[in-house]
């Protein structure tokens, strides 16, 4: 069976949102590390994890580095690749990432980036506490 971070991954590129929901913990905290957003709760989690989904079209498939995970804690490492959605625009404008004076220039460009997520896992087998690792520089780099 999939890890709960390839789980909640498979269920969000399904659009399953609901099943993505049920992976966490109610009492989970997600953080992203590039700006230190941080997200409590079920649907603060998914709904941080979910949030550059209009700025970035994740149209290829995931080139996953490393999966793995003991009862307690995973791993999760991946080459994010796709192209720069018309979402970055106000993506841009909630961010602390460094854009472009306008974002709008990058709409239809490929990007490539590695991520990392590191994560807890409850005694329920939920993800109780997540940290994503998105290389910004490198992302920003990579638009093409």
């Amino acid at each position: 069976s999939p890890t709960p971070l390839r789980a909640l991954i498979d269920a969000g590129l399904k659009h399953d949102f609901d099943a993505a929901k049920e992976l966490f913990a109610e009492d989970c905290v997600a953080v992203l590390e590039p700006d230190m957003d941080t997200g409590r709760g079920k649907k603060a989690c998914l709904g941080l994890l979910t949030r550059g989904a209009l700025a970035f079209n994740r149209s290829m498939p995931l080139d996953i580095v490393f999966d793995a995970a003991t009862p307690t804690w995973g791993v999760f490492e991946f080459i994010n690749q796709g192209t720069v959605a018309p979402g970055v625009v106000g993506f841009a404008a909630q961010s602390t990432w460094k854009f472009p004076a306008d974002p709008s220039t990058l709409v239809g460009r490929k990007y490539r980036v590695p991520v990392c997520m590191v994560y807890q896992i409850d005694a329920n087998g939920h993800i109780s506490s997540l940290h994503e690792y998105t290389d910004v520089a490198s992302l920003m780099k990579s638009i093409k």
